[in-house]
């Protein structure tokens, strides 16, 4: 008689059933770890001073902002006119986050709401930024909403509020500092 292995589903030891949704997720986050690894103590972000910046997730998708009024849309670098960022950080701790080209002032409705698209507002929006190992959380004060990518698939990507994954990779934002003779 032979001995056969019958899969049931079950993992060996913990008696917890793992799905292959599960098991796939758990590959993909590993995957993502290969190319976000722990930040050393010269890569940890640094709390942000007032000043201007290009704000990029994966180091190559930029927030851009066309019109002035539009829609905030990820874009790659130098594709765009609107991808540099004037940050100031206010008294109490927020920050508001202005662009140069339009002056514009990232924003959102005021019912701050999951998938609330991100736009440009006239009058200034005020932003909580959370130090990460890797950058930054961009979220609506007070809430547990941060800035993301919107799930629409258009392009180009525009960027909604959505519920804060702190172990999420996309809602992480690198300010890197440039000036306005950089760009080109």
């Amino acid at each position: 008689m032979t001995e056969r292995s019958i899969d049931t589903g079950r993992s060996i030891g913990t008696g917890r059933s793992i799905s292959r949704r599960g098991a796939l997720g758990t590959a993909a986050a590993a995957g993502l770890a290969a190319f976000f690894p722990a930040a050393s103590p010269a890569h940890a972000a640094v709390p942000l001073r007032s000043g201007l910046y290009t704000i990029s997730r994966f180091q190559w998708q930029f927030l851009t902002l066309n019109e002035a009024e539009g829609a905030v849309v990820l874009l790659p670098e130098g594709i765009g006119g609107g991808q540099v960022w004037e940050v100031q950080v206010l008294a109490n701790g927020n920050t508001t986050v202005r662009n140069v080209k339009e002056g514009s002032y990232l924003g959102y409705a005021r019912s701050r709401e999951i998938r609330k698209r991100v736009m440009g507002h006239a009058v200034p929006v005020e932003w909580s930024l959370d130090k990460t190992a890797n950058g930054h959380h961009l979220k609506a004060p007070g809430t547990a909403l941060a800035l993301d990518g919107s799930p629409l698939r258009i392009y180009p990507p525009h960027i909604d509020l959505t519920a804060l994954r702190p172990e999420d990779p996309a809602q992480v934002w690198q300010f890197r500092a440039t000036s306005l003779s950089s760009r080109p």
